[in-house]
């Protein structure tokens, strides 16, 4: 999937996490402004004479550090080879690559130039809201040579083994809607923005929360803006007619909370922001009745000053004026945050807890075990492979009497189980007949990591990412596709090379 920088709030100090900010007054005026930038206006070249590179050499040099996404460090490894290798008395080449990257800032790309706009005052702090019009963004992915091999512009109602199912984006339910409402001969234009929060400083006091924006019609195998009557842009010299649409929102679930604008603390009356499900049932595996979140219900809570009600900020959310996004459903689950590092890490914390209740001991006992895996050059144990294999046969019997005891048998078999709901996840076709059986295993593993692992947590389990998981995950597949097509383990790599590093 092709990333672009988006556009990024610059905050100056730390916010309450759990309270939104009033929009200062120009703010509706500020939201026409960049919708009109986005569909109509040209960027304007400077007067100035336009910064160039000085030579060939430093171009391609600045092309192959974008286009292969080269670390500072090995950059400056092959600005030092060439130099020492050269009979160039005067080096082309830049003196490190911070000075390239420095002089890439300044050019005058039409496609690549940035917007600033102070967005609010608060607290005599300045906010600004440093943008890329949208549709620059979406010209510059459109003008990658030969994009239209991998290019899709139809749903297609997949079927695999007789069965309908869901693979791509444009197999989801949500394109076949959209697309449905769409005029004859027109294309959709799925849009994907990805957010995650950056500290800028060692203090923690500042932080940037860049977007990135990449397009669902490009196949995951290949790593207002939306006017009444569409627009047209080319594709391969071809041209389209297409009617842009958000998709899906991936991020963490902090970052789901901001673009829905429900309170984000797990501790409000209403923490999920696919469904009303009060923060005493999160651990309920059981539920029968769920209110869903939409557009047309929070509305009404938020003009009936009733928002509060419902966990909601007191802010009109954009999203709401924005045709085809339901945008409490399309903050999908995201499987590196909700899983990797979120119920899997506290699967670890609470063996170690359960352990170390039962026999101190056995603690050290799996550090053990642990190190006596042979260890490989450049090879990382993946923990979460090996850890059903770890605990497996670690301890007997209830010797010591102790208080909620667990047996060793179900704690490696809340492992296995949790492999095979893992595992499952990353598959790349969900047929109906799949979907269901993953979701029977993802309920298993639910009910027995309740089970075995609440008496050890603070909150009794109360996870808005555990019951977004096993309750909304499955939605999100047939409305949006594999689970692999919007999660965010690309992006995290590509914001750590070009925002976390550079700060």
């Amino acid at each position: 999937m092709i990333v672009n920088n988006f556009e990024s709030i610059h905050e100056n100090s730390n916010e309450d996490e759990g309270e939104g900010e009033n929009e200062d007054e120009d703010n509706d005026s500020y939201n026409a402004e960049v919708e009109e930038e986005s569909l109509t206006s040209d960027i304007s070249h400077s007067k100035a004479e336009p910064i160039e590179f000085p030579n060939n050499a430093y171009a391609d040099l600045m092309a192959l550090v974008t286009n292969y996404n080269l670390s500072n460090e090995a950059t400056n490894a092959v600005i030092h080879f060439f130099n020492e290798h050269s009979n160039f008395p005067l080096s082309p080449l830049p003196k490190n690559v911070k000075k390239g990257r420095e002089l890439m800032e300044k050019m005058k790309i039409p496609t690549l130039t940035s917007k600033k706009h102070k967005i609010l005052t608060h607290n005599n702090i300045d906010y600004y809201l440093f943008y890329h019009p949208v549709l620059n963004c979406i010209k510059n992915i459109l003008s990658i040579s030969d994009i239209s091999q991998n290019f899709l512009l139809r749903f297609e109602n997949f079927k695999y083994k007789g069965e309908k199912a869901y693979s791509e984006q444009y197999t989801g339910n949500w394109w076949k809607n959209t697309e449905a409402s769409l005029p004859h001969n027109s294309n959709l234009l799925s849009i994907i923005l990805y957010s995650d929060t950056t500290t800028t400083d060692t203090l923690g006091k500042s932080s940037l929360h860049p977007i990135y924006i990449s397009i669902g019609n490009i196949s995951t195998k290949r790593h207002p803006l939306f006017a009444e009557k569409g627009i047209d842009l080319e594709v391969d010299n071809k041209t389209f007619w297409f009617f842009p649409c958000i998709s899906t929102i991936i991020c963490d679930w902090p970052e789901a909370a901001i673009f829905s604008l429900v309170y984000k603390s797990t501790n409000s009356n209403f923490p999920c922001h696919f469904c009303l499900i009060s923060k005493t049932l999160l651990t309920d595996t059981d539920l029968s009745d769920v209110t869903f979140r939409n557009n047309e219900n929070m509305q009404e809570y938020f003009y009936n000053n009733a928002g509060q009600d419902v966990s909601l900020e007191n802010i009109p959310n954009y999203f709401w004026s924005l045709p085809s996004i339901n945008v409490y459903s399309a903050t999908v689950p995201d499987r590196m945050h909700y899983l990797d590092l979120g119920l899997f890490h506290y699967q670890i914390e609470f063996t170690q807890a359960l352990l170390q209740k039962q026999d101190s001991s056995l603690v050290n006992k799996i550090d053990n075990r642990l190190l006596k895996i042979p260890r490989f050059q450049k090879f990382q144990i993946i923990l979460m492979k090996v850890m059903v294999f770890v605990v497996d046969n670690l301890y007997k019997e209830n010797e010591n009497n102790v208080e909620n005891f667990v047996e060793n048998k179900k704690l490696s078999e809340v492992y296995a189980k949790w492999n095979k709901m893992y595992m499952m996840s990353r598959s790349e076709i969900f047929t109906e007949s799949d979907l269901e059986n993953f979701r029977k295993d993802t309920f298993e593993w639910a009910k027995l990591f309740v089970e075995i692992f609440k008496p050890y947590s603070r909150s009794k389990l109360k996870f808005p990412k555990f019951h977004s998981w096993i309750y909304h995950i499955f939605e999100s597949i047939c409305q949006f596709g594999i689970i692999n097509g919007y999660t965010t383990e690309t992006y995290k790599s590509l914001h750590k090379d070009f925002v976390k590093i550079p700060y």
